[in-house]
C-alpha cells in the first residue's frame, strides 16, 4: 500500500506577516503542516506532494519560508508548480532543500505521474507539447499498472464561471489521453482551493482544500468560504482501489478570511 498526502496552494510571501485575503498564509500553512505531522505520526506516509502555488509573490524568501515549514515533515517531498510559482526561483531553493521535482513514482502496482501545467504569464494552465508526449509515453510504459495523475490546474469544468476561466486550457488534449488509456484511476489537482470529486468516463477527478484561503465554487462570482484550511490524504492498495479523505485544522478566528473580498 502507498500512503501519501496532498498539500496545495500555500500562497506564501516574502514577508511572513503579509495578509492574503485577510489571513496570514504563513500561519495557515504552518497550522496545516503541524496537522500533517500528526497524521504522518499516527497513520504513516511515504511522501507528501505539494501541488502548486507554493509562493504567491514568487520571491526567493517566500520559498525559503516554505522550506522552513515543509522540512519538518519527516518524509519524502515532491512539488509541482502552479500559476503563481516562479520556476527558476522555486527550483533553486526547493531542490537545494531536497524537495524533489521528480515526474514518476512506481510502487506496489501503481504509477504516479506528476505534470507541470504552469503557463508563463497566465493564470490558467496549459500542458506543453513535451508534457503531453511525456504523459502518453509514461502511460504506455505503465500499461500494466494502475495510474494516478497530479497537476495544479483542474481539467474539468466545475460550473463556476470565474474559476473555470483559469482551468487547464488544453484540457481536451489531456482528457483525450486519459480516456484513451484505460489504466488511469484518478486525477488530483490543486488551484480550486476546495474539496472536489467529479467522475468522468470512469475516472475520478479530485480537488483539495488549500492550505491558505478556501473558495466557494458554487458561486458564479468570486467568493471566499469560511471553512478552515487542510489537506487531502490518500491510501492506494495493490488491488487497484484507493481511499482518500480530507483533514482540516481546528476553527481559529485568525484563519477566517475577509469574506467581503472581491478577488485578488
Amino acid at each position: 500500500m502507498i500512503r501519501f498526502l496532498q498539500i496545495t496552494d500555500s500562497h506564501l510571501f516574502s514577508n511572513r506577516a503579509h495578509k492574503f485575503l485577510g489571513i496570514k498564509s504563513y500561519e495557515t500553512f504552518k497550522a496545516v503542516t503541524e496537522l500533517a505531522k500528526k497524521h504522518i505520526r499516527d497513520r504513516g506516509a511515504d511522501f507528501v506532494v505539494f501541488t502548486g502555488d507554493l509562493s504567491h509573490d514568487g520571491s526567493e524568501k517566500s520559498y525559503q519560508h516554505f522550506v522552513s515549514l515543509a522540512e519538518e515533515l519527516s518524509v519524502k517531498k515532491i512539488w509541482i508548480p502552479g500559476n503563481h510559482d516562479r520556476l527558476k526561483t522555486g527550483l533553486k531553493v526547493l531542490e537545494n532543500a531536497g524537495i524533489s521535482s521528480q515526474k514518476v513514482i512506481q510502487q506496489d502496482h501503481w504509477q504516479l505521474i506528476f505534470l507541470n501545467s504552469f503557463w508563463k504569464w497566465h493564470i490558467a494552465g496549459k500542458l506543453s507539447k513535451k508534457e503531453l508526449q511525456f504523459l502518453e509515453k509514461t502511460l504506455e510504459q505503465g500499461e500494466e499498472l494502475k495510474n494516478f495523475v497530479f497537476l495544479h490546474h483542474h481539467p474539468l469544468k466545475l460550473n463556476c464561471k470565474w474559476l473555470d476561466g483559469s482551468k487547464l486550457k488544453n484540457s481536451d488534449a489531456f482528457l483525450e489521453a486519459v480516456h484513451r488509456h484505460k489504466n488511469i484511476v484518478a486525477v488530483a489537482f490543486g488551484h480550486v482551493h476546495s474539496e472536489q470529486k467529479l467522475t468522468f468516463h470512469g475516472v475520478d477527478y479530485l480537488g483539495s482544500p488549500s492550505s491558505s484561503v478556501q473558495f466557494m465554487t458554487k458561486e458564479q462570482q468570486f467568493k471566499l468560504d469560511a471553512v478552515m484550511p487542510g489537506f487531502r490524504w490518500f491510501e492506494l492498495y495493490p488491488d487497484g482501489h484507493y481511499e482518500t479523505g480530507i483533514e482540516r485544522v481546528a476553527m481559529h478566528s485568525d484563519f477566517l478570511p475577509d469574506l467581503s473580498s472581491k478577488g485578488y
